[in-house]
């Protein structure tokens, strides 16, 4: 299982739109065994029990986004004028 890492940045959307909490249990929210298994499958988000999308990065959690907004990167689509 590859090693995860969790920002700061991820940290504090966290406590600020999920819940409040210590760093310490935001962390901990971040790097359940779904989010592992996203990064061994190189997965860009994880849907957390409330709804909100936590963006995965290159084996790192970056960021969590705002209730019902989903994650979209410019590097999954497909170029037309390629």
């Amino acid at each position: 299982m590859p090693d995860l890492r969790i920002t700061p940045h991820a940290i504090q959307r966290f406590i600020e739109r999920v819940r409040v909490c210590t760093e310490q249990e935001a962390e901990e929210a971040l790097s359940t065994k779904a989010f592992h298994t996203a990064a061994t499958l190189g997965r860009c988000s994880v849907r957390l029990g409330s709804g909100h999308r936590a963006v995965m990065r290159n084996g790192a959690v970056i960021t969590v986004l705002p209730h019902g907004v989903h994650a979209i990167f410019a590097s999954t689509r497909t170029q037309r004028n390629a």
